[in-house]
């Protein structure tokens, strides 16, 4: 398995936007209350300001939002349940710390339960950075990926950072200094991009190295999700690191599943 290359086998994955669809949920809930389509008034992270929304209509909007149980329904990010798939099939470790307050904890369990994902563990963290740190500090993973720069530069003792910028708005606030590995538009897109060859990845850079490629998008002014063409794992590097750990070849996520022949 590909883990077997690396010392440490634990990977920290945020949750909405990465692996769960947020942004839908939330423009229907919009929708519900305020009777008027979600459009994005400015490219900011903040729900508040990126909408364009008064402090009263926030708030009535998150009611909604909670009193409907959407934190315990929210649709999968495209891919994302076979992204995690296949990192557990190489031998990682998967484990989720999200910005989600406490008391939403059974209700996002059950909503991976919905498409059989069983993190190793899931923290919620709450809305402060600090505490997002602490959490990964402690797990001490390989890699972490979030939709939030700021996160991973709160983070810069984890050998290898990713954003992911399926539904987010590239402007985000760096932090002078920090560092980012790969800026890849969803879990799917890092995953291959990982997998093909873990070593190279955990290699230092000067720049982020952008995997981008708008394999799927939030147009946020129709409030609509498009997905992509699926993607693939095959690839040269990838089967030759297979090779050497004398495991099979790597295989397409949609292809059946064959066992692997011992070592």
């Amino acid at each position: 398995m590909i883990a077997d290359l690396l010392p440490n086998k634990n990977i920290v994955l945020d949750s909405d936007s990465v692996i769960l669809a947020f942004y839908p949920a939330f423009c229907e809930a919009f929708e519900a209350v305020l009777d008027r389509p979600a459009t994005v008034m400015q490219p900011l992270f903040g729900l508040q300001e990126r909408f364009g929304l008064t402090p009263e209509e926030n708030n009535a909007v998150w009611r909604h939002f909670e009193r409907e149980g959407y934190w315990g329904k929210l649709k999968p990010m495209p891919g994302a349940p076979d992204a995690i798939a296949e990192l557990t099939r190489e031998g990682f470790v998967v484990h989720v710390v999200s910005g989600v307050p406490p008391r939403i904890t059974a209700d996002r369990l059950r909503n991976f339960d919905m498409f059989g994902f069983k993190p190793a563990s899931f923290h919620a963290a709450g809305s402060g950075r600090a505490e997002k740190r602490t959490i990964i500090e402690k797990i001490n993973p390989i890699a972490f990926v979030d939709d939030r720069k700021e996160h991973g530069h709160s983070v810069q003792f984890v050998p290898h950072l990713a954003w992911v910028m399926g539904e987010s708005p590239a402007e985000q606030y760096p932090v002078s200094g920090a560092r980012i590995d790969v800026i890849a538009d969803d879990l799917p897109q890092w995953v291959n991009y990982f997998l093909a060859d873990p070593v190279a990845a955990l290699k230092r850079r000067a720049e982020p190295v952008d995997i981008r490629a708008n394999r799927h998008h939030m147009d946020l002014d129709l409030v609509t999700f498009t997905a992509g063409e699926g993607f693939s794992l095959v690839s040269e590097r990838r089967a030759a690191l297979l090779a050497r750990k004398k495991d099979s070849v790597a295989m397409d996520f949609h292809a059946p599943r064959r066992s692997r022949p011992t070592a």
